[in-house]
């Protein structure tokens, strides 16, 4: 005679014990997400940081703002952003460990190739910057036009500098000359990453969640962008890998 009293006990067990690992499951979960997101707070508040000459020279200029002297410690954003990129990385492939320390590593490793990056990219803004009032001044407006459409670009153009020095150790000449193909060869990228700065800056302008924007706007952005370009920086890194085995 099948004993139903012991199958009904081995059914309690076995839900038991699916409730516990559940349980698990989900404090596992809580855990990794928790983790990410102090990973992801401590890293952006070292960006702060690593940019704050930048940053405090930006606001408490005010009328004496200088452009050149703005361009010359803007340097600071190349490294800064590229380790940021760095550092998310690893978040986003479950590889966080101790964000100070990770922080402190890539941008040592990110520093005298991100400063003479962000060198050239800020003399050619600088660049434009002047350049198009004088030449709306000048009454020559389409050479103006050309400018401001060159420094779009130049914005345009950091959205893939910074995410492939971040991961590929690759010359600096190739990073411009691929990163300049990629702006028009992934158009669509390019403006959805564009969007995502443009939404980020608005809902920070409009809401009132500025403080949040701060702690966490920096890493958010370059999940989101290291997440649209997963696909093509492994292309990138295979297409470079194979240049330089030659």
């Amino acid at each position: 005679m099948y004993n139903y009293k012991k199958y009904n006990l081995q059914l309690l067990i076995l839900q038991r014990v699916g409730d516990i690992m559940a349980k698990e499951a989900c404090d596992n979960r809580v855990y990794i997400l928790t983790s990410k997101l102090m990973y992801l707070f401590i890293t952006n508040i070292w960006f702060l940081v690593s940019i704050s000459p930048f940053i405090l020279y930006f606001f408490l200029s005010g009328e004496n703002l200088s452009i050149p002297i703005l361009t010359f410690i803007g340097i600071v954003l190349g490294p800064a952003l590229s380790t940021m990129f760095s550092v998310t990385g690893r978040a986003m492939n479950d590889k966080q460990e101790n964000a100070t320390k990770d922080f402190i590593h890539f941008y040592k490793l990110n520093f005298g190739q991100g400063i003479f990056i962000a060198s050239i990219i800020n003399i050619i803004l600088m660049v434009c910057y002047v350049d198009i009032g004088l030449f709306f001044l000048s009454n020559m407006k389409f050479i103006s036009y050309i400018l401001i459409a060159l420094a779009i670009f130049m914005g345009a153009i950091c959205l893939y500098v910074y995410p492939i020095l971040s991961r590929i150790n690759a010359k600096t000449i190739d990073i411009f000359k691929i990163s300049t193909r990629l702006v028009f060869k992934k158009l669509y990228i390019t403006l959805t990453n564009i969007s995502i700065l443009i939404i980020g800056v608005a809902i920070v302008g409009f809401t009132n969640i500025s403080l949040i924007a701060v702690l966490f706007g920096g890493s958010a952005v370059c999940y989101f962008i290291l997440r649209m370009e997963e696909n093509i920086l492994k292309d990138v890194d295979a297409e470079l890998k194979e240049k330089y085995s030659k």
